[in-house]
């Protein structure tokens, strides 16, 4: 069950505002700020309210890495992620069900309980533009960040002695380190299923190759 505010428990899949008839002039308010629960969300952590938070104004030199956040207190259920560029209108970018790391193009989303982390190794001019966020956790949350590009070219760090993951995305190892787990899974599966095919012909070969004589029969 969720923790719900003062205000009173909250209904699981009722709607935010609810005001059912008759109602005691007592209770109007407490119903009011009911909040809406969703039934998939469980465990003694949640809160009534997911207050969101995300980074508004992110500014950075073209070819740094950015990241720009968002999280709640309750656990998300779905991020959806639309990027607004100069002249165009919202495209979908991201629409994931946490937890997970994604990657799409030059963009990495890495979600996890209530905090969501979109990750651009190195910015490009079309990535600058207006982020709108839409999280769902016990609501329904929108949320807008604007990642500003300016011209200035960002010092090299492999110059600097420094190597790519002394950029602070942090999530970049970890989308990584995923997709190299998953390739070490499938190369495994191929593995044995090859082996399992060698075996299988080997044996067919040896059951009729003319070197294979049956034992006599008494």
């Amino acid at each position: 069950m969720c923790t719900p505010p003062q205000q009173g428990p909250c209904v699981p899949g009722g709607p935010v505002l609810s005001l059912p008839l008759p109602l005691a002039p007592g209770r109007a308010v407490g119903n009011l700020l009911r909040p809406r629960c969703d039934p998939r969300v469980t465990g003694p952590s949640l809160t009534g309210w997911d207050g969101p938070s995300c980074t508004e104004d992110v500014s950075v030199s073209r070819g740094q890495c950015a990241v720009l956040s968002c999280s709640i207190s309750n656990p998300l259920l779905n991020v959806t992620i639309h990027l607004k560029t100069p002249g165009k209108d919202f495209q979908p970018l991201f629409s994931v069900t946490p937890p997970g790391c994604f990657r799409q193009g030059g963009w990495q989303l890495q979600v996890r309980g209530g905090m969501a982390q979109l990750v651009i190794p190195e910015v490009s001019d079309t990535q600058a533009g207006w982020y709108r966020w839409h999280l769902q956790g016990l609501q329904r949350n929108v949320k807008n960040t604007t990642l500003n590009v300016s011209g200035t070219e960002a010092p090299d760090l492999n110059q600097a002695g420094n190597t790519s993951s002394a950029c602070s995305c942090g999530l970049q190892r970890a989308c990584s380190s995923g997709a190299a787990g998953q390739f070490q899974l499938v190369l495994v599966i191929v593995t044995v299923m090859l082996i399992l095919l060698a075996t299988t012909l080997l044996a067919w070969h040896q059951r009729h190759s003319p070197l294979y004589s049956k034992p006599p029969q008494v």
